[in-house]
């Protein structure tokens, strides 16, 4: 039987079955997480949602900032 929000009447298990569950959900009569994108749309925001360039160069300069931590041996801590 199919869930609230799923419209393909096909079964879902794990992680699909989680997310049609997730996209459902309401909150006083609004689907929460279409409201919650709604208010990231470029045109409210100015600029796209991922700022992809920008969060490569960040994650390489905090990768080029981390210690080195020594391995060790399996069994050791």
């Amino acid at each position: 039987r199919p869930r609230a929000g799923d419209v393909s009447g096909a079964p879902r298990r794990g992680k699909g079955r989680r997310t049609a569950r997730v996209r459902a959900t309401t909150i006083g009569g609004y689907q929460v997480l279409k409201k919650w994108l709604s208010y990231r749309e470029y045109a409210l925001l100015g600029r796209p949602l991922a700022a992809e360039a920008a969060l490569n160069a960040n994650y390489q300069a905090v990768r080029a900032e981390t210690y080195p931590w020594p391995r060790t041996e399996p069994g050791r801590a």
